[in-house]
């Protein structure tokens, strides 16, 4: 006999029974406690001192199958037909443990044969490598079980948390710095790739880099210095870029077929005011496809921006649907709250691109287009508008992974040449309190509005912080409490 045997209690009535082997080292600990289900757990020393994350792929693997048992998911079936609930395993700093756990003791024993051979026999096949931890499709997507997985968990704020505190508080010791699910090498190259990837334009351009499948572009320009009456039109311009014809080529195409087209390219586009709601002096265009379509981001652009064709008729039907909205505006509460806020100073931009003030300018469009014939006017009034915009300071976002697009970074930087004519402007900056109407403090207005059953408030002060200040976080912190949670409103602190 190679093993050595020792018993001991716990809570002194439950015995551990430990059976060492002098030869491989093996331990064995045996509890005997009451109840139906017997508990399993397989554990491997598996410490690393880098980020491969080589024993988390290893714990994938083993359970593809051996050569006795040569389809994936034969050990959970075995375990199902012996009561159990699957397996399970799980991978932490220095170890790796492998977890079954069935009703009665026979089962058990049956399935832990199984599971044995699984884990001192695995395959471990190119296939099962191709399948489960990395592969690229026909399509030139990256894929594979463990792939998707990290990919998923870079993206969380915990797992950034985690590794950031592990590289602060070990730098010396790599074993306990490392994350034992492994860790994608592309981050340490992020900084390069940008600076290369940005120099290509010849506009001000910023990366963004996010591992993901999908690549954004958001291209911002600054309206400061186009003329308020210019300004008004540009919703008239938003609503018609879905409904307009587009000359490419030199050939008119219509909205459908342009419409059909960008849903094959494109998984997303839209153009507004503003930045997340603030920031009103910028327009913002964005479009978003999956990485490997990257390649047409600048020629939708193109469309939207320079190759729309304005016609009266659709002006007209674009008018009309902007002054329906106002109507329905009126009738909204807070909608009216915030108008009249933006009202109180008629030099804030928001309040030239607001529906209700913007109701009798739509109605008089339609009235110039239809009944006194200014249609081409208006369409003129639009070109300048277009082309005053494209004439302004402009910075683009790129947001995405720019390993992952299918073309190199000179190449898309010819897609974009057609801006070339912008001069390269600095990155935006807006100083604090930009954008608010406190030019008059102390105003207020009451209006009365019989359609409503509730009452608004808006009520605005003056906050002196920027972005990145801490008092700024907790200011929206303690703004999202107090708007969820109601006992904030009554309690007595």
């Amino acid at each position: 006999m190679h093993f050595k045997s020792n018993s001991f209690l716990i809570a002194e009535k439950f015995k551990i029974t430990v059976y060492s082997s002098e030869r491989s080292r093996l331990r064995v600990f045996i509890a005997d406690t009451p109840g139906p289900l017997v508990d399993g757990r397989i554990t491997f020393l598996t410490e690393s001192n880098t980020n491969e994350g080589l024993a988390h792929s290893l714990e994938h693997l083993c359970f593809m199958g051996t050569q006795k048992y040569l389809q994936k998911g034969m050990l959970d079936r075995i375990a199902n037909s012996c009561m159990a609930n699957g397996t399970n395993a799980y991978t932490d700093q220095h170890h790796t443990c492998y977890e079954l756990t069935t009703v009665g003791s026979t089962g058990f024993l049956k399935v832990i044969l199984v599971l044995l051979e699984h884990l001192l026999q695995p395959l471990l096949t190119p296939a099962h490598y191709v399948t489960e931890i990395y592969h690229i499709d026909g399509d030139g997507q990256e894929g594979g079980v463990i792939y998707s997985e990290m990919q998923s968990r870079h993206l969380e704020t915990d797992f950034m948390v985690e590794a950031k505190r592990k590289e602060l508080f070990y730098p010396m010791a790599p074993s306990h710095r490392v994350m034992p699910d492994g860790m994608s090498t592309s981050t340490n190259v992020v900084a390069n790739l940008s600076d290369e990837f940005v120099d290509k334009f010849n506009f001000a351009t910023i990366l963004h880099y996010v591992p993901s499948d999908f690549f954004d572009v958001n291209i911002v320009f600054d309206t400061e210095a186009i003329p308020k009456d210019l300004l008004m039109f540009l919703p008239l311009w938003f609503q018609l870029i879905d409904h307009s014809p587009v000359i490419v080529d030199g050939r008119k195409q219509s909205c459908k077929i342009i419409a059909k087209q960008a849903t094959r390219d494109l998984v997303s586009h839209s153009v507004s005011v503003g930045i997340s709601g603030h920031y009103d002096r910028f327009v913002c265009f964005r479009l978003r496809t999956v990485a490997h379509n990257a390649c047409n981001l600048a020629k939708w652009e193109k469309t939207y921006i320079h190759d729309l064709f304005f016609r009266e008729h659709r002006l007209v039907i674009a008018a009309k649907n902007l002054s329906k909205s106002a109507a329905a505006a009126k009738r909204n509460g807070l909608a009216v709250c915030q108008f009249m806020s933006s009202a109180i100073s008629q030099d804030d931009t928001t309040y030239f691109h607001d529906n209700l003030e913007l109701e009798k300018f739509q109605e008089g469009i339609v009235e110039a287009v239809q009944k006194n014939g200014r249609g081409k006017q208006v369409i003129d009034e639009l070109e300048q508008l277009r082309n005053r915009v494209l004439a302004a300071p402009m910075n683009v976002h790129f947001c995405g992974d720019p390993s992952k697009i299918m073309i190199t970074a000179d190449q898309l930087a010819d897609q974009w040449s057609f801006f070339e004519q912008i001069q390269k402007s600095e990155l935006f900056k807006c100083p604090v309190g930009y954008g608010d109407s406190l030019a008059s403090p102390g105003q207020s207005c009451a209006i009365l509005m019989g359609s409503l059953s509730t009452a608004f408030l808006l009520q605005k002060i003056r906050f002196n912080k920027d972005w990145a200040e801490r008092d700024t976080m907790l200011t929206l912190l303690l703004g999202k409490s107090r708007c969820v949670i109601k006992f904030f409103l009554t309690k007595d602190f």
